[in-house]
């Protein structure tokens, strides 16, 4: 008389096994590796951040900048930022949402994602990649492109946009191209370039910022998207994306382009002021 009670419930526990098992499977590493059967690995270039190597896959980003020697990851499911330099052990960690590719070359920049709104548009193929265009309006000769081959999950998307400084697209962006004009900021109240030479961009017209050189598929390895645990932790993500040497190097450099410029605005070579109006002179 109790054969329907017992079946029902038998059935309730076995429903509830499978659910625990198809849980259980999908959040294994086994899964992980399931989902995402092949990384996406770009070699792209972008004029603030130089030559950065790009492996992505769905729900994971790792960047590696041969020309500076740091490394960046972010993954599912916190998608902190963990930017590290193998050769020093040094560690900077920070939200996703605090993170842009400014603090890589300025421990003052905030981590403010671009909040440039552009709309999709034509639709081509790039590098071997079929891509969306983005821009302001669809005559405008501003561009930015998305690659639709490329799926990601939004977060990793969103990664990729703030480490170049790039408005948000859902997609991985592959090219920009922008109409500019040369920057007046840069220019002295007498009409003369003040020569800081580091970051300013004197290009006017259509230029290009960003590309894709190449990219190509390799397979899945969870390992190529962890990293390193008993690093030294710094304050500044600038602190590691620069080694000791480089920023030795870089404070030379600013400290001969000051000299130069204070130079040309009155001193000799020896650094004595011969200019009678100047700050130094009326103290």
């Amino acid at each position: 008389m109790n054969w329907p009670h017992k079946r029902s419930t038998y059935a309730r526990q076995l429903g509830l096994s499978i659910v625990l098992t198809v849980l259980f499977v999908a959040s294994s590493p086994l899964a992980y590796g399931a989902k995402n059967p092949d990384v996406w690995r770009l070699e792209q270039k972008e004029d603030s951040v130089g030559s950065i190597v790009l492996y992505i896959s769905h729900d994971a980003v790792k960047a590696v900048s041969q020309q500076w020697g740091y490394q960046i990851v972010a993954k599912a499911p916190s998608w902190t930022v963990h930017c590290f330099r193998p050769a020093e052990k040094t560690e900077w960690t920070g939200d996703l949402d605090h993170f842009s590719g400014c603090m890589l070359s300025s421990p003052v920049e905030g981590g403010t994602l671009n909040a440039e709104q552009l709309k999709g548009y034509d639709t081509g193929t790039y590098q071997g990649l079929k891509y969306r265009s983005f821009a302001f309006n669809k005559h405008s000769h501003s561009v930015l492109y998305g690659a639709e081959d490329i799926d990601v999950a939004p977060r990793c998307a969103e990664f990729v946009s703030r480490l170049y400084d790039l408005p948000y697209l859902g997609k991985i962006p592959i090219y920009r191209r922008r109409v500019k004009v040369q920057d007046l900021r840069s220019i002295n109240k007498d009409g003369t370039w003040l020569d800081m030479g580091l970051s300013d961009d004197k290009r006017a017209g259509l230029v290009v910022e960003f590309v894709t050189n190449s990219w190509k598929k390799v397979p899945y390895r969870a390992e190529d998207f962890d990293w390193p645990r008993g690093y030294k932790k710094l304050l500044n993500a600038s602190h590691v994306a620069f080694s000791k040497n480089q920023k030795e190097d870089i404070n030379s450099v600013l400290s001969e382009i000051g000299f130069a410029s204070s130079a040309g605005r009155g001193q000799t070579k020896s650094g004595a002021n011969q200019n009678k109006n100047s700050p130094a002179k009326n103290k």
